[in-house]
């Protein structure tokens, strides 16, 4: 009798046990889903201009398909189907020329017509130091936020540029750079600066050159491991050059 009790307390010790382990497992799919739906659901409300991929079917993806609207709650297929951002598992967000803002791929490739920021060819060498960004503070004042998207990430934030000038300026190229015995040395993805091209597409400015007097762009997505600066290479409207950038420790 003894030992027929011990073993049925074993038992139940060893089911609840596992009960256990499966309710944390569900606990945590329900955390990590639930970080996934509002990533994109921030991503979606963030820009009108973005490309919306979903990885369907939802509960096993295969393949993409393309969301053609949005609402606070719910993407529309291309077929009409609607998605509550709760049930999606894998998406890409990408720019209009094709640059990923952000992903969660599943497994999945890259969807068709996007692509990651990659090497390039040509490695830009670039060192700043302290006072060459004096002259840039009279037009451009940087301001650093959390990442809407990634709120909790200390190398995800939002990065402001407001003209503080009476006229208006352009950004020729820009990148991010790490601190050295140096200096600041350029360290990006692809090697090299960014283009004036996508300073305007991730800061918003769609097809406008300039920042006017007085206007702020922004751009959510910005990221890169601290200490950080991010410095930009400028031209007024009067042809006056000169560089601006911010650390962010």
């Amino acid at each position: 009798m003894f030992e027929s009790n011990t073993a049925v307390i074993i038992i139940f010790v060893a089911v609840a046990v596992v009960l256990v382990a499966v309710l944390s497992l569900l606990r945590q799919h329900g955390v990590v889903q639930a970080g996934v739906a509002n990533r994109l659901r921030t991503l979606a409300l963030e820009n009108a201009d973005y490309t919306i991929f979903i990885g369907i079917p939802v509960t096993a993806p295969a393949e993409w398909d393309t969301v053609t609207e949005v609402t606070d709650s719910t993407l529309y297929l291309q077929d009409g189907n609607a998605i509550p951002y709760s049930r999606v598992r894998a998406f890409a967000v990408a720019y209009t020329n094709g640059q990923l803002v952000d992903a969660e791929l599943c497994g999945l490739p890259l969807p068709p017509g996007t692509s990651g920021l990659l090497p390039s060819r040509k490695t830009d060498d670039d060192i700043l130091e302290a006072d060459d960004l004096v002259i840039g503070r009279n037009y451009i004042r940087i301001t650093y936020g959390a990442c809407p998207a990634h709120p909790n990430s200390p190398d995800h934030y939002a990065t402001t540029l407001t003209n503080i000038s009476n006229e208006p300026i352009r950004v020729e190229r820009f990148a991010g750079y790490t601190k050295t015995n140096a200096g600041w040395r350029l360290s990006t993805v692809t090697n090299s600066f960014f283009s004036a091209e996508e300073f305007q597409e991730w800061y918003g400015l769609r097809n406008r050159a300039w920042i006017m007097p007085g206007k702020s762009v922004t751009d959510p997505n910005n990221y890169g491991a601290r200490p950080v600066l991010w410095a930009y290479y400028c031209r007024s409207e009067s042809g006056k050059r000169f560089i601006v950038g911010e650390s962010l420790e």
